[in-house]
């Protein structure tokens, strides 16, 4: 995944954040293309990945989400969202 899709403004917000729990979410995202609430728990050790998201959510940067089912396991795999104005 590259950062080179993102616009200048929107890097350099990503950038800004300096918090380990968000910046590490965001750096996750950035190198492969999205993270899970599994992939916070296992690679992370984040017992509550929703508030990992929300703290990116707090910096300002919006996330999208989805629920998916994956052999009966519910996954919830996270991306940057950029909203075009």
């Amino acid at each position: 995944m590259s950062i080179n899709k993102y616009p200048p403004d929107f890097i350099k917000l990503l950038h800004s954040v300096k918090a380990k729990r968000p910046r590490t979410v965001i750096e996750h995202i950035l190198k492969h293309g999205q993270i899970s609430t599994e992939e916070l728990k296992d690679i992370y050790g984040y017992n509550h990945p929703p508030r990992a998201i929300r703290d990116v959510r707090e910096h300002g940067i919006p996330v999208h989400s989805v629920l998916q089912a994956v052999m009966g396991v519910k996954l919830q795999p996270i991306n940057l969202a950029i909203h075009q104005k």
